[in-house]
């Protein structure tokens, strides 16, 4: 096991991953136009069922919108036209994602964007998901957990049943397809 070091504090200074180095051609997500990005690091929260404090850290750290939407140009001008975005918490700063959005808007690309990390439902709202549908979200998984008020809050998911038929009913109104991780 090699020490720890220090996280990267400024993720716009990392490159778009050199993917010409593997036989993309030979991936299935790849033949099917789909490519994956991440666009923050880190999750502040403290669920105690997650492990990716241990590789990304709790501080949140992310792209700047235009670098975002810099990588989104790339893939899209070399063919790509479904992005799934990683992150663990996109949508924990709302004026980023609206950022993002305004952006993708701005420039009139026309690609499918998808969530399946697992959106926070306390993170969210009618407003962010119409305009993340506007952009090109067209998915996205809610992380609940569970359907329990205890089991939620013995996993410190701090959320609540409620937030969550909110979340998913807004994201429904929307028009993104919704799926939930339990």
């Amino acid at each position: 096991e090699t020490p720890n070091r220090s996280l990267i504090k400024d993720l716009d200074k990392l490159p778009i991953p050199d993917y010409d180095v593997f036989e993309l051609d030979k991936y299935y997500r790849w033949k099917q136009g789909v490519v994956s990005i991440i666009t923050s690091r880190g999750c502040p929260f403290h669920c105690v069922f997650c492990s990716i404090y241990l590789t990304m850290g709790r501080q949140f750290r992310y792209r700047s919108p235009e670098n975002v939407v810099l990588e989104l140009e790339y893939w899209n001008k070399r063919g790509m036209t479904k992005i799934d975005i990683n992150d663990d918490v996109f949508t924990i700063l709302p004026k980023r994602v609206e950022e993002i959005c305004d952006l993708i808007i701005a420039r009139g690309l026309k690609i499918q964007l998808r969530l399946h990390n697992g959106v926070r439902v306390d993170e969210v709202s009618p407003e962010l998901l119409k305009k993340m549908k506007q952009a090109g979200f067209t998915s996205l998984s809610f992380g609940i957990e569970s359907g329990s008020e205890k089991v939620l809050k013995r996993m410190k998911k701090s959320i609540n049943i409620e937030q969550v038929k909110k979340a998913v009913q807004w994201s429904m109104d929307a028009g993104i397809e919704t799926t939930v991780n339990f």
